[in-house]
């Protein structure tokens, strides 16, 4: 995830432009239906909030719109290309959560949210 401020003159008008990218694999419980999910998307930002515990930065929440695109599961078509509005969370700087809302989408992913690990890159 990237995320830019705008530029002084246009902080008043202009949100700060997130773009997002992850792929993931997903399965049933019994291993089969194996397919892959990518957001890559720019958000069409709906708002970003912070908790601090502590006086230290626990965590930060983007929320927006996002392009889903499904591959590998024919029946699922409907569901790929769709904007869905999604919810990403940064904790504590080494984890994330990715909330998809699930009445956009057959509650595909159920209704709680996919966990993961950041990682950064540079450069």
């Amino acid at each position: 995830m990237l995320v830019f401020k705008p530029r002084l003159e246009e902080s008043q008008s202009k949100p700060a432009t997130v773009i997002f990218n992850t792929i993931f694999e997903m399965v049933r419980p019994d291993g089969s239906a194996l397919h892959t999910h990518t957001i890559s998307s720019t958000f069409n930002l709906t708002g970003i909030s912070n908790s601090v515990n502590n006086n230290h930065l626990s965590a930060t929440t983007i929320n927006g719109t996002a392009r889903l695109v499904t591959i590998g599961l024919p029946n699922m078509a409907s569901m790929s290309g769709i904007n869905v509005p999604v919810s990403v969370k940064l904790i504590d700087r080494s984890a994330f959560s990715l909330w998809i809302d699930p009445s956009k989408i057959g509650n595909h992913f159920g209704n709680t949210p996919i966990y993961g690990i950041m990682t950064t890159k540079s450069g």
